[in-house]
């Protein structure tokens, strides 16, 4: 398996498991109306949507990087 596949697995699997935490907060937030701030779903999307873009775009980089590692060896 070549560097770029790993990367690309790793990166899918780090979306899916953030996205799994997002709506498991989500839902608990909905089904809990009483134990959770008014503001929390915007609050949750937001910082859970700038970790998962983050990490999206640190993927990136890091497939570049595995690119140019299968090319040298």
């Amino acid at each position: 398996m070549t560097y770029k596949t790993r990367t690309i697995l790793a990166i899918i699997l780090a979306e899916v498991i953030l996205a799994g935490i997002w709506f498991y907060l989500a839902r608990m937030g909905r089904v809990q109306p009483d134990r959770v701030a008014p503001e929390s779903q915007a609050t949750l999307g937001s910082t859970m949507g700038m970790g998962m873009g983050g990490l999206l775009g640190l993927g990136v980089l890091l497939f570049f990087m595995a690119a140019k590692q299968d090319r040298q060896g």
